[in-house]
């Protein structure tokens, strides 16, 4: 449903969408960086113990910490999100879904001084799961998405190494990092975590079947000598084009047994 209202700021209309089978009502951009099925996979594919500290980096409008704070009621979740129209949307969302007192918007950028955020209530190594989608293309590489959303939400300007090294500065000894790419272009996810994470799992999302995994879920530890799983993964449509059953359970209800 679309909410024809310009923002106070003048960023532009915004629609409120309902995810998780209407169980979540979420206002995101009209036009530009809208949430797809990502987010609420990798939300899914998160399982903190009660009590954990949770932060998503990159979180948009907050798709994935809403999934994720609809399925698992004890959740305590940070989001941090460089746009800072849509880290306030963010925030309208937590208030729109009655998920305030454990849920925390914060505009900021990830690359920004470890004081500045850690002024925020982001420490360094304060979190036991961090989750994160991240840009998945580098400036030059094909025609540039067009306008500014599209380009931060897409456009990794500092690398994946570096993203993947920052994000792991929020986590604690053996906490948990939890990301969802581009299968094709595993080798670089891969490299990203290799010096950091063990006990990587990796769970891929097949497009349909006898046709090639779009995404993969990857989880690793920090300081884990664990050695790397590949787990069975999901095939997420089925031959009309309809999402399977497991696929559905996922969008419907919000978690995901990956096999471990």
């Amino acid at each position: 449903m679309a909410v024809n209202e310009a923002q106070a700021d003048g960023q532009g209309e915004v629609s409120a969408d309902g995810f998780l089978g209407g169980k979540l009502s979420i206002l995101q951009p009209l036009q530009g960086a809208r949430a797809g099925i990502d987010p609420v996979f990798l939300a899914a594919s998160v399982a903190p113990r009660e009590g954990e500290r949770i932060l998503d980096i990159g979180a948009g409008v907050g798709v994935a910490s809403l999934c994720l704070a609809a399925r698992l009621p004890q959740a305590r979740i940070w989001g941090l999100e460089a746009h800072p129209w849509l880290a306030d949307l963010f925030a309208q969302n937590i208030a729109r879904n009655n998920f305030g007192g454990r849920m925390h918007s914060i505009a900021g950028d990830l690359f920004a001084p470890m004081t500045q955020l850690q002024a925020r209530g982001l420490a360094p190594a304060r979190f036991d799961h961090v989750l994160t989608n991240p840009p998945f293309r580098t400036p030059g590489d094909g025609s540039p998405p067009t306008g500014a959303l599209r380009g931060m939400a897409h456009v990794n300007q500092s690398g994946l190494e570096r993203w993947i090294g920052r994000c792991c500065a929020f986590l604690r000894s053996g906490g948990a990092l939890s990301v969802i790419y581009p299968a094709g272009r595993i080798d670089e996810l891969l490299a990203a975590t290799a010096k950091r994470l063990g006990g990587v799992r990796l769970f891929f999302l097949w497009s349909g079947k006898s046709r090639p995994a779009v995404r993969v879920l990857c989880r690793g530890y920090l300081g884990s000598r664990a050695p790397m799983r590949v787990l069975p993964g999901m095939l997420l449509h089925e031959k009309d084009g309809a999402y399977s059953a497991q696929a559905q359970k996922v969008l419907l209800g919000g978690g995901v047994e990956m096999g471990e």
